[in-house]
């Protein structure tokens, strides 16, 4: 985000910094065009502005199997492993990140609760499988 604020400015009102989260000063191009980002299951994604971040325990694993890894339930204390994925579209880096994080944890229902009422935040999950789910 402070990069962002940083690079707009400095008068860049059309760039896109990936340091963990993809975040953009504006659309692509003085035309609007969105920035095309390839998010998990293939699902591509429009962005003109604001940020997108993905929580996945494939980030980091602690086993072969890829189901003790580093998202952690902090009602249970074991690996949450509900999801592949969850990706959230939101006006700021460092909010996408700690929702992307928060509904990996979440099951759907509470998460749709979390997310209700915020039009300007959207969110998506995959299943283990690969599938989607709604959130």
């Amino acid at each position: 985000d402070r990069v962002c604020d940083l690079l707009r400015r400095r008068g860049f009102g059309h760039a896109l910094v990936d340091l963990g989260e993809q975040r953009a000063t504006g659309p692509r191009d003085a035309a609007g065009a969105p920035w095309r980002l390839l998010g998990p299951a293939g699902r591509m994604l429009d962005l003109r502005g604001g940020a997108v971040a993905t929580s996945a325990g494939s980030g980091t694993v602690f086993d072969a199997t890829g189901l003790r890894h580093h998202l952690i339930d902090p009602r249970t204390g074991a690996c949450a492993n509900r999801y592949g994925s969850v990706t959230v579209a939101a006006p700021t880096a460092a909010l996408a990140d700690a929702l992307s994080t928060a509904l990996y944890v979440m099951a759907p229902a509470p998460a749709r609760r979390l997310l209700a009422g915020r039009p300007d935040i959207s969110a998506w999950a995959t299943g283990l499988d690969g599938s989607r789910v709604a959130l």
